[in-house]
């Protein structure tokens, strides 16, 4: 097979490399445990099946992922894909003497909840934090999302933990206060001014034989 492409990759590992190119040259060698349909749908590939809180694979946290591995596969040398090898993999992601591309997600949430347990009262105590697998920000090292019932949603992306955690906490307590969620961007603080997503009006359900509207 030949395959032309316009990059040098400077290796074969998605996990460190930044180019798009590594992941047209890893594809037909390697696989994940989850991947991307043609309709941007999870689906399994090493995995039995994708991860969800419905099916017990994602912790009601959003913190732990259980991945149940499919039978029968196995290396090119003929070795056993094993949850060994994942725990490899797993370890080598999380080791901060490894410049991999991003492990953003999860130090934010740490580092949130560790801001927000600091802020005492002035954070409402229903005030939750927890992981998704996506939220269709794929191209953006962080996307942090603000959901509240009978609220507007937010949805923000390019979030690092490093430089953004005021600015969440701070708009974490500002949409506290908001009766509808409601708020212009030049309201918000610091990077959330500019890194809006979408902004998702709360839900609005027509009343049969009426023209009022619940919200």
């Amino acid at each position: 097979m030949t395959l032309g492409i316009y990059q040098e990759p400077e290796n074969l590992n998605t996990y460190i490399g930044v180019q798009t190119v590594i992941t047209y040259v890893h594809k037909p060698f390697a696989e994940y445990l989850i991947d991307v349909n043609e309709k941007g749908e999870y689906v399994p590939v090493l995995a039995a099946e994708v991860p969800s809180v419905e099916n017990g694979g994602v912790s009601e946290d959003g913190l732990t992922i259980t991945y149940k591995l499919k039978e029968g596969i196995k290396w090119s040398d003929g070795q056993p894909f094993t949850s060994a090898d994942v725990k490899f993999t797993w370890e080598a992601l999380i080791n901060p003497k490894n410049l991999v591309k991003s492990r953003s997600g999860y130090e934010l949430i740490e580092k949130l909840r560790k801001a927000i347990k600091a802020a005492g009262d002035t954070i409402a105590e229903d005030f939750a934090i927890s992981g998704v697998a996506c939220m269709a920000g794929c191209d953006r090292p962080c996307t942090v999302a603000y959901h509240g019932t009978q609220k507007a949603t937010y949805l923000f992306g390019d979030i690092t933990p490093e430089d953004d955690v005021d600015d969440m906490i701070a708009f974490a307590k500002q949409y506290a206060l908001l009766h509808d969620g409601w708020c212009s961007s030049v309201d918000r603080p610091g990077k959330l001014r500019k890194s809006t997503l979408a902004r998702i009006p709360a839900a609005m359900i027509a009343i049969e034989d009426s023209k009022a509207l619940a919200s």
